[in-house]
């Protein structure tokens, strides 16, 4: 595929993982997002997309590798780094309720 092409197919995949993401349509997204990252493997957006729609879907452990991930790319991504410290914080609750339930 030529830049140009890949391009262009990245913004209309982007576009549309967006358009699902504002419909809540998380499943629909997440494809379209996926899909970014297999022309784009570095679209730090598209992996802050998907960590937010993993931290919308509670999947904290997902969401925390996304947000590293565009972290990894961008360490100023202001996006990444709020929605890493909240799943951080989230985190830290459900491990803390673990051990509480271990102790008994």
């Amino acid at each position: 595929m030529v830049k140009h092409e890949k391009n262009k197919r990245v913004i209309k995949l982007f576009k549309r993982g967006l358009d699902s993401l504002a419909s809540k349509n998380f499943d629909n997204a997440e494809k379209y997002f996926k899909k970014v990252l297999k022309i784009d493997p570095t679209n730090k957006s598209a992996l802050n997309n998907l960590g937010i729609i993993s931290f919308v879907t509670r999947d904290y452990i997902r969401a925390y590798n996304y947000f590293s991930a565009t972290l990894q790319i961008d360490e100023n991504n202001m996006s990444a780094l709020i929605h890493l410290g909240m799943v951080s914080i989230f985190l830290k609750k459900k491990i803390r309720e673990g051990k509480k339930y271990i102790i008994k």
